[in-house]
């Protein structure tokens, strides 16, 4: 079998997209704890639904950058 092998600059990319995941589910979170007048210990409470929001923002960007890669690679290859 062959071996894969993911770049270091690969692994930043991929790191730093689900930073940003997280980031924008943390920043979900507060938005709904202002917008209903919770409790500010909400926001490490429910960190379990913060880090499930996490995995699907995750997967969503990978569902979109495949598909665009994708659409590109048709692109590109119609015109050659």
């Amino acid at each position: 079998m062959k071996d894969i092998i993911i770049s270091a600059k690969r692994q930043r990319r991929e790191l730093l997209m689900l930073l940003f995941s997280f980031l924008v589910a943390v920043g979900c979170n507060i938005y709904a704890i202002i917008d209903y007048n919770g409790h500010w210990d909400e926001l490490y409470t429910e960190i379990f639904y913060v880090l499930t929001l996490t995995v699907i923002f995750y997967i969503c960007s990978l569902l979109i950058r495949l598909l665009a890669k994708g659409i590109k690679a048709l692109i590109l290859k119609k015109h050659n």
